[in-house]
């Protein structure tokens, strides 16, 4: 069931929607929740919210989410909203008293109405990570939380801490299958699966010591590096002064869309991000084995010290061009 149902919920949003008033008008919501909304919060809290009695944790949650849910939903249907399809074909909706929009008008609301709906998206997921043990029903959710006990990085502000990322939370959705990628494509081969899998149950069950913390600090620098690289070669990607950004909308591309985190990067801007990465990367691999070597011992990060992965010479990761074969020479 849709969380919006009537023109009273929508105007609650503070959406800046004007002369709406018959609840039958309403964009499709039902489409916007499920496409939108449901991949980041999960069906199961949907439902929750969808209760006819909430306690106050749920009252706050359901005021929150239904504020980027009226903003995807007027963004999606914007483009019909001005027409009407009938027998005799499609019909423009129009009066002496409200004409239609110029174009660059439309885009701009367009653009507000995109730029709305990720902000608040945003703020709802920041919301959730900060009270999760107050939504139990988002917090179990195996397809939400599908990742965060199977990665170095368990949040988009885990990874934002490594390289800034504009809306981090929503992005780490698209994001985490490449940083996934990443791990088996670069730390596996260097420091070996088992060893690399101590570090992601770390992270949920036991402290580190003063070495592995380093050792930590070095992975994860390296992943986020790597990750921004392979995502600007398989994701629609933004770069803007606030970071690095994922959609999930296609880019406006018209006059309204200035907006900071709307507009895609030209590709110049994007490779040179994504070159300056991938060195910057491969410098922590570096400094990441350079440790390992000379830290590990019969009694420090043993696991690794044992594995065939360890080598007393320290041999420096050499550059033979293996961004192009994903593969390094040590």
């Amino acid at each position: 069931m849709a969380l919006i149902t009537t023109v009273e919920q929508v105007k609650a949003t503070g959406l800046r929607i004007t002369n709406i008033d018959r609840s039958a008008w309403l964009p499709d919501m039902d489409f916007a929740q499920q496409q939108y909304l449901q991949p980041h919060l999960g069906k199961d809290l949907l439902d929750a919210l969808a209760a006819d009695t909430l306690t106050p944790e749920y009252t706050a949650l359901l005021a929150l989410v239904r504020k980027p849910l009226a903003a995807f939903a007027y963004w999606n249907d914007l483009p019909h909203l001005h027409s009407r399809i009938t027998d005799a074909g499609v019909r423009r909706t129009t009066s002496d008293n409200t004409p239609a929009a110029y174009r660059w008008e439309y885009e701009e609301a367009r653009g507000y109405l995109e730029e709305q709906a990720y902000a608040w998206l945003e703020a709802v997921l920041t919301f959730l990570d900060e009270n999760r043990d107050d939504y139990a029903e988002w917090d179990t959710d195996t397809t939400v939380q599908a990742y965060r006990n199977r990665l170095l990085m368990k949040s988009g502000k885990d990874l934002s801490e490594y390289y800034r990322l504009h809306q981090p939370y929503r992005s780490f959705y698209y994001l985490a299958p490449v940083v996934l990628d990443v791990e088996r494509m670069y730390l596996e081969p260097m420091i070996g699966k088992a060893f690399l899998q101590t570090f992601r149950d770390k992270e949920v069950t036991t402290p580190f010591t003063d070495e592995e913390l380093q050792a930590f600090s070095l992975m994860k620098s390296a992943v986020a590096q790597l990750t921004i690289y392979e995502a600007s070669k398989k994701l629609p990607c933004t770069v803007t002064a606030s970071g690095f950004m994922v959609r999930n909308t296609p880019a406006s591309t018209e006059t309204g869309a200035g907006r900071d985190g709307m507009v895609p990067a030209d590709q110049a801007t994007l490779q040179r991000a994504a070159d300056a990465a991938m060195v910057q990367g491969k410098k922590y691999l570096a400094a990441l084995r350079k440790y390992l070597n000379t830290t590990a011992s019969p009694t420090v990060m043993e696991d690794y010290y044992n594995s065939e992965y360890y080598s007393a010479d320290n041999t420096a990761v050499l550059d033979r061009k293996n961004d192009s074969r994903k593969m390094f020479r040590f």
